[in-house]
């Protein structure tokens, strides 16, 4: 599930899920592992539960973003495990992991911090010192630097085992119940959104309604959500939409086609999945990001070169110093001419026009005298 490495240190720490506890409540069974040289020393326990996976990768992105939805300190309702933030820089976060004095290795474990992170953070061993001032008597801390472009990987390895081990076992996803492999099974209606300075690909695909519309005000739209960067690629079909939040974006594209700031410089949703952001305009092109969250998040940081470059440089003088991963994170960047704004215009007509009023609206429409197609 998790891996932590401190090469300076020859230490790695790994989190493994054996599975449930039991049969009835959501606690996991994990395997710590802690190596160091030709030392290992393992453990296990019920340090997590199924619910709280996620938090750890939700962490990690947070402290990256300066935007975390927890404090510095991340803890669980098992206390046999915490981890927590001291220093960032724009290459790296540097993070320890505090265990309980029953679950550390029976060897003596060394850790140089000041050599260790010094690259990353000249002060660091102060603040090490200092977490190790607060720190329990009955617990220790292990301190590891995690590359940025690594939070991807763990994220995508924490997926994995959310869905291994679903934090609501017990009941059904709604989602689930639908027999979608026959709507699968068809192609539906794509917007494709391409930017070839970064050989970036963005497939927006629409099936229709999840279930056949009744009654329900609760009508969601099947979607699937593909971003390709030569050999990476990250897929999710979900429920990330409603009827009136497709066309929503079908009225931003075209407000921002017109060159005119839309109702919003972003456009956000019930469900946190996708978002679309403007970031500025001139007479040829309209440059707009597009960001991915919860299922639908990258399993990889893209490459991307900023669209000015071209000013300057011409694509094939483009190089890898010439990029930087913190000019837009994990958004995927498109500049949009009138050309490209039409064809995906085109599309987004044709996912609206798929989908025919639920009878609760068309009830209404008759209730209030107008017309109804």
């Amino acid at each position: 599930m998790l891996t932590l490495r401190n090469e300076y240190d020859d230490l790695t720490l790994s989190l493994s899920v054996i599975g449930f506890t039991n049969d009835n409540d959501e606690s996991l069974e994990v395997k710590v592992e802690v190596k160091q040289g030709d030392n290992v020393f393992t453990t296990s326990g019920p340090f997590l539960e199924a619910k709280e996976t996620w938090k750890i990768s939700r962490w990690l992105e947070g402290i990256f973003r300066n935007n975390s939805p927890h404090t510095t300190d991340l803890f669980f309702n098992n206390t046999l495990i915490s981890f927590h933030y001291l220093a960032a820089t724009k290459e790296a976060i540097i993070i320890s992991v505090q265990l309980n004095i029953n679950d550390i290795p029976d060897f003596k474990v060394d850790q140089d911090i000041e050599n260790s992170f010094s690259n990353y953070y000249p002060n660091i061993s102060d603040v090490a010192a200092n977490r190790n001032n607060e720190c329990p008597a009955d617990k220790k801390h292990f301190y590891f630097a995690i590359k940025w472009l690594d939070i991807p990987v763990i994220r995508k390895s924490i997926k994995s085992t959310g869905e291994e081990y679903p934090l609501s076992r017990n009941e059904e996803d709604e989602f689930l119940k639908v027999d979608k492999s026959e709507k699968l099974s068809k192609t539906g209606i794509s917007a494709v959104f391409r930017n070839d300075l970064n050989d970036l690909t963005f497939k927006f695909t629409s099936f229709g309604y999840t279930r056949e519309i009744d009654s329900s005000h609760d009508d969601w739209i099947t979607t699937r959500l593909e971003v390709i960067q030569g050999d990476n690629r990250t897929s999710d079909t979900g429920e990330h939409l409603q009827p009136y939040e497709l066309r929503s974006i079908l009225d931003w594209f075209k407000t921002l086609s017109k060159r005119r700031l839309p109702f919003g410089r972003s456009l956000h949703f019930l469900e946190p999945n996708i978002s679309f952001h403007f970031f500025g305009a001139n007479r040829k092109w309209v440059l707009i990001g597009i960001e991915l969250g919860l299922e639908s998040e990258l399993d990889f940081i893209p490459v991307q070169f900023h669209p000015g470059d071209l000013k300057y440089k011409k694509r094939e003088d483009l190089k890898e110093s010439d990029f930087s991963y913190h000019d837009f994170g994990e958004m995927i960047i498109f500049n949009l001419s009138l050309s490209d704004f039409k064809v995906i215009i085109e599309k987004l007509e044709e996912m609206v026009a798929e989908l025919p009023d639920p009878p609760w609206v068309q009830e209404n429409l008759k209730n209030s005298n107008l017309p109804v197609d």
